[in-house]
């Protein structure tokens, strides 16, 4: 179970620290009674998590069953730390993922229950699922809270049930914060550079949580469901936040539910709900809107109605709908082509860099030229997946590599336009000064080795499964599933009738803007790459 990571967000609301909205009432500065966690109870309705807190997903399957095993045989539980706001709401300051395993267990909801559903809009990733199904199974074997809550009412209940009987009805210990809505974030910030500590990124979207770059951030990675961190703008603001995220959120996260092993169709930029995916948003957003340095990023004004958050969620969006998706914009590029490596690992650093890429082929007009040679350079990409590999192991991760990999597609695409073949354009990659130590990398990679590592084996895996996939009727490059469209080889403006001889299937990008440009300009199709002649 180590490692199979609850999302518990929904269980304790968020909410504006500084909000002046008086809430129904207010607590009391002792403890809270486990029994007050329950939907509906006075404590429950009244407990917040700043806006500022981080996503409640750090702990796995053991450490909730394990927290909620330890209260129930009355072992010592952390104090909370808490924070009592003018309006009456109490603030989670620190022990959030604590008190939200005690709040899960008293609910019966470990990420998929009747909670967790409202929050998500019913959306639960199928892994999410089943990690809630997995831990109820484990908390039924120690004792539901909903079991032993009625223990003493057995006609018999055993000396055992009696106490664990006893313990669910102690207090939750908290201290208490005394100050105002900045004490209670710089106690936040304090903590947690302790323990779980927060990422550069998180620390910056705390401290930055009113700019548009974060907002709009916030607001993809949650597909504008659950926590609205947009509360404060008007109803059309907030409606055209929701819309354009969650277009943009199909496009990147979808499908959810693939898995690796089973599938080389997998999200193009990664797994939702892990700890990359708040930093790919973010990062996806600061690249479409020119948001470079963190100096940019400081000086980015607050957003004060929400017109700033739609427009860098709209030039996210412009980009990303060339990546993927069936609208008529996709490109339907192949996640395991571009995006995941051979080893089964999701490569941050390729998604920014396509990202990047598409805006250099749009601003210089080379798009069609790109489907033009599409098929023989993702064939370069796929033949030469080592040299992804190396690049982000040499210049490293996230932002870093970016620049390295767009020269690289770059030259591929400029020396396939002059005819240069595989063996010449990967000679030229090595030889290049950007692209120095290669060789060598490339060279201990061919050395021997007697054992099938695992890296090998998901490698011939993913080759194998790349053989077999379908194929742009047009474009000749690999077709994933998520990007179908229905071609009509012969175009109804030509006569073409909408029957089984006369349809084919292509990316969507080529179907209505690639297939259209060769017609209007009077120009050939792309010929048959000559490795799908030898394949057949």
């Amino acid at each position: 179970m180590a490692g199979k990571r609850l999302n518990l967000d929904a269980l304790i609301k968020r909410e504006n620290a500084d909000t002046v909205t008086h809430g129904p009432g207010t607590i009391g500065q002792g403890g809270i009674p486990v029994s007050e966690l329950a939907q509906g109870r006075l404590h429950f309705s009244l407990l917040r998590k700043p806006d500022f807190q981080r996503v409640t997903n750090d702990w796995d399957i053991d450490n909730v069953v394990t927290l909620i095993k330890s209260f129930r045989d009355g072992s010592l539980i952390p104090a909370l730390i808490l924070w009592k706001s003018e309006a009456g709401y109490t603030f989670v300051v620190d022990g959030a993922h604590r008190l939200s395993a005690l709040i899960a267990w008293v609910n019966d909801d470990y990420g998929a229950g009747p909670i967790s559903n409202k929050f998500f809009d019913g959306r639960i990733p199928r892994q999410q699922l089943e990690y809630h199904r997995e831990c109820r199974k484990l908390v039924a074997n120690i004792g539901t809270y909903a079991d032993l809550s009625k223990a003493l009412s057995d006609e018999n209940p055993s000396p055992e049930r009696i106490r664990w009987a006893s313990n669910i009805g102690q207090p939750l210990y908290a201290q208490w914060v005394v100050g105002d809505a900045e004490i209670a974030e710089k106690s936040f910030l304090a903590i947690n550079q302790r323990g779980i500590q927060i990422s550069d990124t998180e620390k910056y979207m705390i401290i930055a949580r009113k700019k548009p770059n974060v907002q709009a951030a916030r607001a993809l990675i949650r597909a504008a469901t659950g926590h609205e961190y947009v509360s404060d703008f008007d109803l059309s603001t907030k409606e055209a936040i929701s819309r354009v995220a969650s277009n943009t959120y199909g496009i990147m996260f979808e499908p959810e539910s693939a898995e690796l092993g089973q599938s080389i169709e997998m999200p193009v930029a990664g797994k939702p709900y892990t700890a990359e995916a708040l930093r790919i948003t973010l990062e996806l957003i600061n690249f479409t809107n020119d948001i470079g340095a963190l100096r940019a990023q400081e000086e980015l004004p607050d957003d004060r109605d929400g017109k700033q958050t739609v427009r860098f969620l709209e030039r996210a969006y412009g980009v990303v709908k060339y990546v993927a998706g069936s609208g008529n914009a996709s490109l339907g590029l192949h996640p395991s082509v571009y995006f995941w490596g051979a080893a089964g690992k999701h490569h941050p650093s390729a998604f920014l860099a396509v990202v990047s890429f598409i805006q250099y082929l749009n601003f210089n007009k080379r798009l069609m030229e790109f489907c033009q040679h599409r098929a023989m350079f993702e064939e370069f990409l796929v033949r030469n997946h080592s040299i992804i590999k190396h690049i982000l192991g040499k210049f490293g991760g996230w932002t870093k590599s970016v620049p390295t990999v767009l020269a690289m597609y770059k030259i591929i695409l400029d020396d396939l336009r002059d005819g240069k073949d595989f063996d010449q354009i990967r000679s030229g990659i090595i030889a290049d000064h950007r692209f120095s130590g290669l060789a060598e990398l490339i060279e201990l990679e061919g050395a021997p080795n007697k054992k099938v590592t695992r890296e090998t084996s998901q490698t011939v895996r993913r080759r194998e499964m790349l053989k077999t996939t379908l194929r742009c009727a047009i474009c000749n490059a690999r077709l994933p599933t998520t990007a179908f469209s229905d071609d009509h080889k012969r175009r109804v403006q030509d006569g073409g009738r909408g029957n089984e001889e006369n349809l084919q299937l292509t990316h969507p990008y080529c179907n209505h803007g690639f297939k259209e440009y060769l017609v209007s300009e009077g120009l050939p199709f792309p010929t048959r790459p000559y490795f799908l002649a030898e394949a057949a």
